[in-house]
């Protein structure tokens, strides 16, 4: 009975090993290795995405960011029509490209000048919402 107890505990030891933990808190949304497949180090296994957050990152043409400041009420409205208040926290130093999935024609790219802000509320990731400042 020893035994065995002992050769469980064991197998149970290297199963606890060879789990891969993640630093962060959130779910699988990404895996880039099959099972058994051998890694370089440093090389990602699988992307890890948290399941909400408190940051917006919002982008405005360039001539709306003037006298913009950190600090600054914003309201935002989520698709749902509901309105949930944050703070400015930094203004982009210029306009860059926008991801391509906010881009209006397929391909043609636009720029803005990127404004995040802190919500009170978590809202999840790549929600689309409407930020006035």
């Amino acid at each position: 009975m020893v035994a065995a107890t002992r050769s469980i505990e064991a197998l149970d030891g290297r199963i606890a090993r060879m789990d891969l933990r993640a630093g962060i808190d959130g779910q699988v949304s990404w895996i880039y290795r099959a099972e058994g497949e051998v890694v370089n180090a440093g090389d990602p296994v699988l992307q890890v995405r948290h399941t909400s957050t408190d940051e917006i990152v919002a982008f405005f043409p360039a001539a709306s960011v003037t006298g913009m400041e950190a600090g600054s009420s914003a309201t935002i409205r989520r698709s749902t029509g509901q309105v949930i208040t944050g703070t400015l926290m930094s203004v982009g130093a210029g306009p860059q490209p926008l991801p391509a999935h906010l881009w209006r024609l397929p391909d043609w790219p636009e720029y803005g000048v990127p404004v995040v802000v802190h919500v009170d509320q978590q809202v999840a990731p790549d929600e689309m919402v409407t930020v006035r400042i």
